[in-house]
């Protein structure tokens, strides 16, 4: 989505308790994470039909924003596992489908290397 000023990214999810996880990631004050922007009720996800929006700002590789590199996403992750105060259930489904899109991520990287 572009505006006058910036650019940003719509995200649609299909349930709500990703808030609550990101909220809890807020308490810990780290600045690793893209920070996403609330909406009018102080919220960070808004009903949209049968799911939820969120809007955060959009990264472009121009504007020579550091991409995070995926050792730095694991090293975060553990972090948060070694120092965090709250319990979080994740389904293996949840892992699964985010090892997957790391892995298509690496795929894609590699592909636009071997062109250039």
């Amino acid at each position: 989505m572009k505006t006058a000023n910036h650019f940003y990214c719509v995200k649609i999810v299909d349930e709500k308790k990703l808030e609550v996880a990101y909220q809890h990631l807020n308490t810990l004050h780290l600045h690793h994470f893209i920070h996403l922007i609330l909406n009018n009720e102080q919220h960070y996800f808004t009903p949209f039909q049968d799911q939820y929006i969120y809007l955060m700002p959009y990264l472009q590789e121009d504007n020579h924003i550091k991409e995070m590199k995926i050792k730095t996403y694991y090293q975060i992750l553990a972090y948060l596992h070694n120092h965090s105060f709250f319990m979080q259930h994740e389904e293996d489904a949840f892992f699964k489908k985010q090892y997957d899109d790391l892995f298509s991520l690496i795929q894609s990287k590699e592909k636009m290397i071997m062109k250039n």
